[in-house]
């Protein structure tokens, strides 16, 4: 994009549509986590679960609301989106982290971490190399631009 281009007008980029695409299919997997774990509250309840079903429902329902103003905001290029997909997905990942230290059965944990680390590394450089980018970065300052 060239400089005498207004800010107006920029177009979101495929960094952005597919960063919005993952925190919906990531919403949308955590909404499915709240209802199954809403629908299927007895039969995990006598679950030999190192967790209550109630934590289930709580993360599922917590992401899911996340996710909806984030997809949004990344979609339309709020400004504040900008901040907050940073700062949501630095708790995700962390929230993975301490899921898999804390709650996950220990010999699962021992075999996935391997493989949660790379996700995780890969996901953080995408998650910040896109948004930190210029081009990237000017669509979501370009609300402020407008007003």
């Amino acid at each position: 994009m060239d400089s005498q281009t207004p800010a107006s007008n920029q177009k979101r980029s495929w960094p952005i549509t597919l960063l919005a695409l993952i925190v919906l299919f990531v919403g949308v997997v955590h909404w499915m986590k709240f209802f199954l774990a809403i629908q299927q509250w007895d039969t995990l309840e006598n679950a030999p679960l190192l967790i209550s079903p109630l934590y289930l429902a709580l993360a599922g329902l917590g992401w899911g609301l996340v996710s909806v103003p984030l997809v949004w905001g990344l979609w339309t290029g709020k400004l504040w989106a900008w901040y907050g997909i940073q700062i949501a997905g630095a708790f995700y990942y962390l929230a993975t982290w301490v899921d898999l230290a804390w709650i996950a059965a220990p010999d699962l944990a021992c075999t996935r971490w391997p493989f949660t680390l790379g996700v995780s590394i890969l996901g953080l450089i995408y998650l910040f190399g896109t948004v930190h980018y210029p081009a990237n970065r000017r669509f979501f300052e370009r609300t402020l631009a407008s007003k």
